[in-house]
């Protein structure tokens, strides 16, 4: 027990926490209590054992000809999409919704990519007519790799929409999907736009636009295809409940930021929070990020860990927790506390990331 109770005291103070602001937000004590050393390598064990449904590893499969991600990324992408839900179905649908999330997860993965990593305005273009105008792609403008991909996105996106439209309600909800899905497009333009200039970068339209994208967009379209596939949810609470999926979007976006920021400034990708609100409080300048490299990436990651902007992160994320679970409260037609649980799952598992390598 001693050893445990230290494991978990080094960890929060790795990320600074006063035992003052440790009784503040005794969830994330919880969480951190799960991320000791021997949890951490016991859940990373868990993962690589993992394995994914069939249909889902021929996909992943055929990504790996034409991308970069590896295999633990997709198989934390199928746990991600089974851990929180709405929905209450059988064992044989909810094997067909989870594969639905996961392709959904995995579309907004590959534009992400492009924005982020890839950084082509070309293919970004032509990628982001993809949902809505993919009449309009220009193959034409395109390499060979390119076209390679946004082939392999088009196909991927097809796919996606054929499950939907065999959903329940996806008639009745078809247009508030769109919205979501223009939302987490018009994001990705900022997420490149950002990466190009990065001097651009500020606290409040990071927290905007950027929102809208890879792990925290996933939690406004997995609600909504719950929703669309066998939604058990009032009409009359629908608002309230989008109200708690938009706060837990905020939510799994700090948990994604904090667990991921290194590993994106090493690509010299900027679009984390963690960069925003370090250029907000004066930890980094603008001037670190224009003159920012592949050999000198780590001076800013110093720089960084010593300031409080993680803990700020969390402790917002802790904020958010105990306002949903207030929200939680008023919900009659589904156990939205269990939901809310889960996302303090998530965390767990984001942070196991970060904290394995």
């Amino acid at each position: 027990m001693k050893n445990e109770k230290k494991e978990q005291e080094s960890l929060l103070d790795y990320y600074h926490f006063t035992a003052s602001e440790a009784k503040k937000y005794p969830v994330l004590v919880r969480v951190f209590e799960k991320l000791t050393p021997t949890e951490v390598q016991k859940g990373v064990n868990a993962l690589r054992e993992l394995e994914l449904p069939d249909e889902l590893k021929k996909w992943v499969k055929e990504y790996d000809k034409i991308g970069r991600r590896n295999p633990l990324t997709w198989k934390r992408t199928y746990r991600h999409s089974c851990v929180v839900n709405f929905s209450d179905t059988t064992n044989e649908n909810r094997a067909f919704l989870e594969n639905t999330k996961f392709f959904m997860f995995m579309f907004i993965i590959l534009l992400d990519d492009v924005a982020d990593v890839w950084q082509s305005k070309i293919l970004l273009d032509e990628i982001l007519k993809i949902p809505y105008e993919e009449k309009d792609i220009r193959l034409d403008k395109l390499n060979e790799k390119e076209r390679k991909y946004l082939q392999f996105t088009i196909k991927l996106w097809k796919n996606l929409h054929k499950r939907l439209k065999t959903f329940k309600n996806y008639k009745e909800f078809e247009e508030l999907f769109e919205y979501n899905i223009r939302q987490m497009l018009h994001g990705r333009r900022y997420g490149y736009l950002i990466n190009r200039k990065p001097w651009l970068i500020n606290k409040i339209e990071i927290q905007s636009y950027l929102p809208a994208s890879v792990c925290s967009m996933q939690i406004l379209e997995d609600f909504t295809i719950d929703f669309i596939f066998a939604s058990n949810l009032s009409i009359g609470e629908y608002g309230r409940i989008r109200e708690l999926i938009f706060r837990t979007q905020q939510m799994t976006r700090r948990g994604n930021w904090v667990s991921g920021w290194v590993k994106e400034l090493e690509e010299l990708d900027f679009t984390s929070g963690v960069v925003a609100y370090a250029l907000d409080e004066g930890v980094i300048t603008a001037e670190d990020l224009v003159n920012a490299t592949k050999e000198n990436y780590m001076d800013i990651v110093v720089k960084i860990r010593k300031s409080n902007v993680e803990k700020e992160l969390l402790m917002e994320w802790g904020d958010n927790f105990y306002k949903n679970m207030e929200t939680a409260k008023m919900i009659k037609s589904t156990n939205a506390e269990k939901y809310v649980l889960g996302v303090e799952q998530l965390l767990c598992m984001v942070l196991i990331a970060a904290h394995s390598s």
